[in-house]
């Protein structure tokens, strides 16, 4: 009725023959136990910030590296492989010339600079 994994986690478990369900199944009532793990959640990529290409020297940089990374005198006919070339000198442009995102701590709206030093002042007083 119960996989062997999870037998010990059943304290009482009981049958309920004769019980009034207009069907030829018994009802089982069980107290069980069990302790679930939390979900590990996949680390996030670092995004490109994408506003940075609007400055147009940025711009121009990132076009540069990007046809420097295409591979010189290849001319595919397969329109996968041209993409796959094209994707990754865009990503390797991106990564010598556009920053990333750096994480972002989430705060409430209520905390503001001047807060901010007050706990540094606290934090300093309580050291010494």
């Amino acid at each position: 009725m119960i996989n062997e994994r999870y037998r010990s986690s059943v304290s009482n478990a009981s049958a309920y023959p004769g019980a009034d369900g207009n069907s030829d199944h018994n009802p089982v009532i069980a107290n069980i136990k069990i302790y679930l793990r939390a979900l590990k959640h996949p680390k996030r990529k670092p995004r490109f910030l994408l506003d940075t290409l609007k400055n147009p020297d940025i711009s121009a940089d990132f076009s540069k590296a990007v046809f420097e990374n295409l591979p010189k005198n290849q001319i595919e006919e397969n329109s996968q492989i041209q993409w796959t070339n094209l994707k990754t000198s865009a990503i390797t442009a991106a990564n010598n010339v556009i920053s990333k995102e750096s994480k972002k701590i989430k705060q409430p709206h209520w905390v503001t600079d001047e807060i901010k030093s007050l706990l540094h002042k606290t934090k300093k007083s309580t050291k010494e």
